[in-house]
Parts: structure tokens; sequence; C-alpha cells
């Protein structure tokens, strides 16, 4: 039997770095994540589509899980920083810090 609650809906490879420690979270209209490769993401949730990337970076390598607070993800880096970014209404990100 399949378990439509376990079942893959859609996924998506960082084929440059991998996602080391790392896990998403739902912020708004989207599903973020950010790479070993230093590069934050958000998703569309219903079809895995891009909605935008952002290079946090030279250099950086993201090493926990993204955390919504606030309508901004949180995340930590190899070197650890604590950065923050703010997820728009429609997936985009907004200023970071």
């Amino acid at each position: 039997t399949t378990n439509a609650a376990s079942r893959v809906v859609w996924n998506h490879d960082n084929t440059s770095a991998g996602y080391y420690w790392s896990g998403a979270a739902k912020i708004g209209n989207a599903i973020v994540v950010a790479g070993d490769d230093g590069i934050v993401t958000s998703f569309n949730p219903k079809t895995g589509d891009v909605i935008d990337e952002k290079p946090m970076g030279k250099n950086i390598q993201v090493r926990s899980t993204v955390v919504a607070y606030s309508g901004q993800a949180v995340f930590t880096t190899q070197e650890g920083r604590l950065y923050r970014v703010a997820i728009n209404s429609d997936g985009t990100f907004g200023k970071g810090a």
C-alpha cells in the first residue's frame, strides 16, 4: 500500500555542493533551503520550481537547517555566522543580514 503522507511530490538535487546538515523550512508561499555552496533557494511547494536564488557570498557553506522566523529564513554557516534573509510574499528574497 502507498501512504499518501509519505509520498514524494518533487525533489531537487544540488549537484555542485549538496545539502550538508541542511533542512528546509516553509516560509510564506515558499519552501526555503540553503546549500553547502552558500546559495539559498526558494521553491514553489507544489511544483518544486525554483522561485528565487540568493548567493550568500564566496566560500560560504551553510551548515544548518533553515528556520522560519517572522517571515525570514535564518541559518548558520560553517564559519559560525548567523544569517537572516527576508522572504517576500511571492517567495522571492528581500533584504538580508
